[in-house]
């Protein structure tokens, strides 16, 4: 991969080209008399023999005396280039010669002087003379064009990208976050999907001594600390206590929306880099445990999780076997019995032969942000955008200019409603408590995620509550032993909220996304089956035809796999207001869910508003 490179490395890169007869054939015409045409032939002649020192020195004696001539420019730039100790001469032969005869007809002087504005940072002039060299080239086969054909490419490509992104920076405004920035060096924020708390990485003394001539140096330790949301800002932050910061090197965080599971990654005994996970208990962290044999590999390093706002999904960092190359983002996802599932390499469309890192999940559950240092940026690792949902992705997208740099750009993190970026860096020209602080700005909106709002839900004691939308794969949020969670609401989509309990009719919600920004808390109430009673199927289910639409049958299919599946021996009526809303239920059970028919019946209701399920027998 090509990054802004010094001339002196072009220079290594590009020696070899030289080292054979190249005709100018200029039509820049200027001809030379006597003593400095014989100077000239025989310098060229040397150049062929590489005496590049005796070249030299008869080619700069034409010069000097014809500084309006464009070949001896030329040679004097290619022995430098042959020479390779020399970047000064080969940008001033090169641009002299470009000066002189704008059009000059060999291609590979176009070639050098595109890389002299390519070192330069002048991407629009590099652009202009490697288009030249490809219009030179592709008329005549001549080897020593062709040899440069890939490296001309690559210039270009970049070149093409470069000149864009600096031509059209996106918006980047970075302030400082109070509170959790001190005068130590703060990393690895993570901002809990209710914004209540940031957590980082700080360095804390962890020893101070003095003696009567002198005080010592403090030794200083990373430490996992929290910072919480109080009135306007965040607090200024504590050291988070048992299971946490024992000794051990640790990582970043990530915690589900309902805020009861932490993961989080740590060097245990001296070994390499696990990820393990703490669960919430009476408002304290439980032990720590293991994520399992499928996320941690044992000859591996894994680290900086990222889970799911429903805790179904689990994205890290790790330089197993079996990736594109390098470290890559490998994601395993939930199983019945509650295990991780084998970890999957998250393939080409992410990860690439270098490196791949720093994983975010968004609070929409598809959006991923990474670090990369594989795909096309501006030098070192830059962070990238992609949309896990996307059947079609191909590549990420760089986050754009000023936001990346040449610098190391990563471990970033967005807020729920896809507002606001955070991430932290050493100051520069921005204010700065001291080393690294943790910053936050707007994130433009092209960058943005699908908006999402975290809400507490109380429903029955050890429920679940499923999130169904149209342009996302169904979200299922578990409850405590008290009935308390919380999950994330869409606030660019409607969606049907359903809250399933064992030997309880769902309980259904259909929440307009205009009404998402207005909700503080939802109250669920999966009722009890019993036979003989009317159950209202409170959601959305038919197109304009009377056709189930895709979300209406999530709906029945919530129905079928947490009521009928788990009775079999219950029996049901459909009453919809409209025989063919009853027939479409009726067949898309017997059908396609493939219940047995003496079970279903159907009926129409014309007193009743929306569908409803009556049980006829438990």
């Amino acid at each position: 991969m090509m990054k802004r490179c010094s001339t002196m490395l072009f220079c290594l890169l590009m020696a070899f080209a030289v080292h054979a007869q190249v005709d100018s054939g200029a039509d820049c015409s200027y001809s030379f008399n006597g003593i400095d045409k014989q100077n000239f032939d025989k310098g060229v002649e040397a150049y062929r023999d590489h005496h590049f020192g005796e070249a030299k020195s008869l080619l700069r004696k034409v010069s000097s005396k014809h500084p309006k001539a464009a070949d001896p420019y030329f040679y004097l730039g290619m022995i430098a280039v042959a020479e390779n100790d020399n970047p000064g001469a080969i940008r001033r032969y090169f641009t002299k010669l470009i000066d002189v005869c704008p059009d000059y007809p060999n291609a590979l002087a176009h070639f050098y002087r595109g890389i002299v504005y390519y070192t330069d940072e002048q991407f629009e002039d590099c652009i202009a003379e490697m288009k030249r060299y490809f219009e030179i080239a592709n008329r005549q086969s001549i080897p020593e064009y062709l040899a440069l054909y890939d490296e001309a490419s690559s210039y270009l490509y970049w070149a093409n990208f470069l000149a864009e992104a600096y031509q059209n920076p996106v918006p980047f405004n970075p302030t400082l976050l109070h509170g959790a920035s001190s005068r130590r060096d703060e990393i690895l924020p993570y901002i809990t999907p209710n914004g209540q708390q940031i957590y980082y990485l700080r360095q804390v003394p962890q020893s101070k001594g003095y003696t009567i001539y002198a005080k010592t140096d403090e030794e200083l330790e990373p430490r996992l600390c929290v910072s919480r949301w109080k009135d306007t800002a965040f607090t200024s932050g504590e050291e988070l206590s048992y299971p946490f910061n024992q000794g051990d090197p640790e990582g970043g965080v990530s915690i589900t929306a309902d805020g009861r599971c932490l993961y989080y990654s740590s060097a245990k005994r001296g070994g390499s880099f696990d990820i393990y996970f703490a669960e919430n208990q009476g408002g304290k962290w439980g032990e720590l445990q293991s994520a399992g044999i499928n996320v941690n590999d044992k000859k591996a390093w894994d680290s900086q999780p990222a889970v799911s706002p429903d805790g179904k999904y689990l994205y890290f960092a790790s330089n197993r076997k079996g990736g594109q190359g390098g470290t890559d983002i490998w994601y395993c996802h939930r199983l019945p019995n509650g295990d991780w599932s084998r970890a999957e390499n998250l393939g080409p469309s992410v990860n690439t032969a270098g490196n791949e890192k720093c994983p975010f999940l968004c609070a929409d559950g598809h959006t991923l942000f990474f670090a990369s240092d594989g795909w096309q940026g501006f030098g070192g690792y830059d962070m990238f955008r992609i949309d896990l949902s996307d059947p079609y992705r191909l590549r990420p997208t760089n986050l754009g200019h000023p936001i990346n740099t040449e610098n190391e750009d990563s471990f970033f993190g967005v807020t729920t409603d896809g507002k606001h970026a955070y991430y932290a860096a050493r100051g520069g020209n921005l204010p700065s408590l001291g080393g690294y602080d943790i910053y936050q700005f707007d994130l433009y909106p092209d960058a943005r995620p699908e908006p999402m709002r975290c809400v507490p839900v109380q429903t029955a004691a050890n429920a679940r509550v499923l999130s169904l939308r149209p342009t996302a794969e169904a979200a299922e949020y578990w409850m405590d032993a008290s009935g308390h969670g919380a999950m994330m609401l869409s606030c660019s989509e409607n969606q049907t909220v359903m809250a399933v309990a064992d030997g309880c009719v769902p309980d259904v919600v259909r929440i307009n996304r205009s009404e998402v920004p207005r909700i503080t808390a939802l109250t669920l109430s999966p009722l009890p089956a019993k036979a003989n009673q009317h159950y209202p199927i409170k959601a959305v289910l038919f197109d304009s035809k009377n056709a189930l639409t895709s979300d209406g049958k999530q709906v029945i299919d919530t129905y079928v796999t947490h009521l009928l599946q788990k009775q079999p021996r219950m029996h049901v009526r459909i009453e919809c207001p409209v025989a063919a809303q009853a027939k479409a239920i009726y067949d898309y059970l017997t059908v396609e869910q493939k219940m047995r028919p003496e079970r279903i019946e159907q009926q129409v209701n014309t007193g009743i508003i929306q569908p409803q399920i009556v049980i006829t027998q438990m």
